[in-house]
């Protein structure tokens, strides 16, 4: 292991065990957080075209969720737009989650395991390919 990485792994743990990482959540609670996933998809899956970035495995994206499902509350986007627009109180920790890449493995992949955690993320869709039906970075 480099030694970059090791200095990078025992500051996290620093911080996760000196307790500072809870007293930052807790501090942030009323704050939305916004994780933004490029794709989901496994690494030996074969395909006509090649991600732009590196693609979160299945298992990965699972655990993830399952992880964070412990901690936070996954809302919706219509209900960031009204605690934003103080239609809604704050929700205490409170998460969106966004697939900003518009790749068809979003759905094929996330989403079932999105359903899994009764969360409704936001998928992006590049409309430049929607009605060629091209997966996204292929063209004619």
């Amino acid at each position: 292991m480099k030694l970059k990485n090791i200095i990078k792994i025992s500051f996290i743990k620093a911080l996760y065990y000196s307790g500072f990482l809870k007293l930052l959540h807790h501090k942030n609670r009323h704050k939305i957080c916004v994780l933004m996933v490029h794709g989901v998809m496994d690494p030996d899956t074969k395909t006509v075209w090649s991600p732009l970035r590196k693609q979160l495995s299945v298992k990965e994206f699972d655990r993830t969720l399952k992880m964070l499902s412990q901690h936070y509350h996954f809302i919706t986007v219509q209900q960031s737009i009204d605690i934003l627009s103080d239609k809604i109180p704050p929700i205490d920790n409170a998460l969106l989650i966004t697939f900003d890449d518009g790749y068809r493995n979003n759905i094929d992949y996330a989403l079932p395991i999105c359903e899994k955690y009764d969360i409704k993320p936001v998928i992006f869709v590049v409309t430049n390919h929607v009605n060629s039906g091209l997966p996204f970075g292929l063209t004619v």
